[in-house]
């Protein structure tokens, strides 16, 4: 194989080439698609999990580690999924608390005797 700058032959496994320096692309796409086969989708799924089961921190959480660190589409995805559904599950909960705020606070109010 030679290389693309300056024509000088490398072999296959070299990720420079010795004269010029110049990265061989090859090599670097061959190890990028490597890394990429090897992540671990856990990260996106427990995003999911705790996303769906109620918008918990733990699925935030997990949703932006997720797409702090993954690089492939198919990963990044179920980060944003766990991520939507967090978000979606925090916005029903406010919506919840909002309209039954009055009726906790009378029912408190009837049933709990004030101290003087």
């Amino acid at each position: 194989m030679f290389c693309k700058n300056c024509g000088n032959q490398i072999g296959d496994s070299d990720a420079f080439c010795s004269k010029c320096g110049a990265a061989n692309n090859a090599q670097t796409l061959s190890n990028q698609q490597n890394e990429q086969k090897q992540e671990n989708p856990v990260w996106g799924i427990l995003a999911i999990v705790f996303g769906a089961l109620g918008g918990s921190t733990l699925g935030l959480v997990f949703s932006i580690v997720g797409l702090c660190i993954y690089k492939t589409p198919e990963n990044k995805q179920k980060a944003w999924i766990g991520l939507g559904l967090t978000i979606a599950w925090m916005v029903i909960a406010t919506v919840l608390l909002i309209i039954w705020f009055p009726a906790i606070v009378e029912w408190i109010n009837q049933h709990i005797p004030a101290e003087v």
